[in-house]
């Protein structure tokens, strides 16, 4: 028996909904900081610390201490991020059964989202989930588990993963 497949692309323009428009919440991916050479004093090549050796024309000028634009580090951390949408499930009673072997715990959340997303989601050393509250509550997760495909047909345009809460 052969699906048609105009079932498939009902599938996928349900789905797509489902994250997009009806149940996705905006997630803030976290990506590890980029560092960037301090542009107000000197660093130490065996370090890479501060030498808090004023570099002649820095924002910031100083005679004696550590430098008070990197705190002596001698780098300056920028902080990557990104947004994506994901359908959140909290309760384990509306999990998706996967076929890993993974030791769930209270807390932990299932995802679903789309695969284009889903080497973001990987990438990240932490998730912000329901950005649109996070002035109110804080609901930091890392990825637990290896993300699995999901989808109707062949071309499987949805993954499913497993996040822990830090």
């Amino acid at each position: 028996m052969e699906i048609p497949s105009q079932l498939y692309t009902t599938y996928h323009e349900f789905a797509s909904d489902m994250i997009l428009l009806n149940f996705g919440q905006s997630c803030r991916l976290i990506y590890p900081d980029k560092l960037t050479p301090c542009p107000n004093c000197y660093q130490d090549s065996s370090t890479n610390r501060s030498t808090n050796i004023y570099k002649p024309g820095g924002p910031q000028s100083f005679t004696i201490g550590f430098c008070g634009w990197c705190n002596g580090d001698g780098f300056l951390k920028t902080e990557k991020s990104d947004t994506i949408r994901l359908r959140i499930y909290h309760d384990k009673k509306y999990f998706t059964k996967l076929p890993i072997d993974i030791q769930l715990q209270d807390g932990d959340v299932q995802v679903f989202g789309f695969m284009t997303d889903l080497p973001k989601l990987q990438m990240a050393v932490s998730i912000m989930l329901h950005t649109d509250a996070e002035g109110y509550t804080r609901q930091k997760y890392v990825l637990y588990g290896q993300p699995q495909p999901h989808g109707l047909g062949p071309t499987r345009r949805y993954f499913i993963a497993y996040l822990r809460f830090i």
